[in-house]
């Protein structure tokens, strides 16, 4: 008990205090994994099950996503990084939050064999497939990932071969695992694919020779990807994938997708974005800088011209998977940025997943919207949620300051 007191103290300081009901373990071993697959009406290969017509159908249905931060990504499974044990009573929560989609970063490295086979271990896939039912179940979109895989998929010349490999390879066993699945589940290629510790490591640069392999690495890694998600048959044939470029802020994706990776499916490809902007605003540490003005407003308005240009206008939507506004004590700034960022996007058919790495603490990368042990919104968050469901048009789901 004093073990899990202290545990708990660690926790509280950096998301705040708890209240309400616990529905999220920090401790303990996972659920009880079922014995055979569940079938669900989204897994049922003889029912119709859901499907979108058109990019603008999923995008509508999508509404207003966030993330799970990341809870499945530490190597020892889900008990470190100060993350809980993800339950189906939060995708519950979340839904009731007036969120339509849930964005959850996995890692996969460490629970594959070695080169080149990259076998991922059963027990991986049957409890990502359990915390994806709770999901689906909870009536969201969902979406997973290659995330913090980086080491295994490095984009650079002398790892080219390695990359591809492993994007291929993983991504053929997951689709296979989720065949039946309907498109209420979509793939996503990798996250932040960079060459780490490299001159141009965060950006493109023209006329550079390095971001030019790069690029191209990445290109024939997104192509493995389709390619093997494809051809795990069953409802993978029209499931919607969304591809990933180097360093995915919207300044560098418009300049390496001019042509998209094959495929068998028509119109079933998407690009993903991300982006916390400006930096020195929505990321970084400087107390000083946390006011959203003019400058903000047309920075914003500039990307989402560039991306709606780019792909939107060609039939291609754009996704910003990660995007957000850390706390820095500015609850108004907050809730400017998120209102502004969501509405906005939302006007050119881009959908956007509000990050959330429960961290709550005033500073760099404090974007914590829900407790993800009680599924209640942090209070310092409330404007920051206030301005996501108004830019999202739920106007319902507003918290005043009275209920604050």
């Amino acid at each position: 008990m004093r073990i899990l007191t202290v545990i708990l103290s660690m926790l509280m300081s950096v998301t705040g205090s708890f209240s309400g009901s616990f529905i999220s373990r920090d401790v303990g071993e996972l659920p009880p994994l079922p014995e055979t697959p569940v079938v669900h009406e989204h897994n049922n290969p003889n029912s119709g099950g859901t499907f979108y017509s058109t990019q603008q159908e999923l995008i509508t249905a999508m509404g207003m996503g966030w993330n799970t931060g990341n809870c499945m990504e530490m190597p020892n499974g889900e008990y470190g990084w100060q993350q809980p044990i993800l339950q189906k009573e939060l995708f519950v929560k979340i839904k009731e939050l007036g969120f339509d989609t849930v964005r959850i970063p996995m890692s996969w490295n460490f629970f594959v064999s070695p080169a080149p086979e990259y076998t991922i271990k059963p027990e991986r896939l049957a409890r990502v497939r359990q915390v994806v039912d709770q999901a689906l179940e909870a009536g969201l979109v969902v979406v997973i990932n290659s995330h913090h895989d980086s080491a295994l998929f490095t984009p650079s010349p002398e790892n080219a071969e390695n990359c591809v490999n492993y994007i291929g390879k993983i991504w053929a066993q997951i689709a296979y695992e989720f065949r039946d699945y309907d498109n209420n589940l979509i793939f996503e290629s990798m996250n932040e694919p960079i060459v780490k510790g490299s001159e141009h490591e965060w950006w493109i640069a023209p006329g550079c020779k390095e971001c030019e392999a790069k690029v191209e690495v990445i290109a024939r890694a997104n192509q493995a990807f389709v390619t093997a998600v494809r051809n795990a048959g069953g409802r993978n044939e029209s499931r919607y994938l969304f591809l990933k470029g180097v360093d995915p802020i919207p300044g560098n994706t418009v300049k390496q997708f001019g042509t998209l990776p094959e495929d068998s499916a028509e119109n079933r490809l998407l690009i993903a974005v991300q982006e916390y902007c400006p930096n020195e605003l929505c990321l970084f540490d400087d107390m000083k800088i946390n006011e959203y003005n003019d400058y903000v407003q047309n920075l914003l308005t500039e990307r989402f011209d560039a991306l709606y240009n780019t792909f939107v206008k060609r039939g291609i939507h754009v996704v910003y998977c990660e995007m957000g506004i850390t706390n820095k004590n500015n609850p108004e700034d907050r809730y400017k940025w998120h209102k502004f960022h969501v509405s906005e996007a939302k006007k050119r058919g881009i959908a956007c997943i509000v990050w959330d790495n429960g961290n709550t603490r005033p500073g760099g990368e404090s974007f914590g919207i829900v407790n993800k042990r009680t599924g209640e919104l942090f209070p310092v968050s409330i404007p920051a949620y206030n301005g996501i469901m108004e830019g999202i048009g739920k106007t319902d789901k507003v918290i005043s300051t009275e209920e604050k």
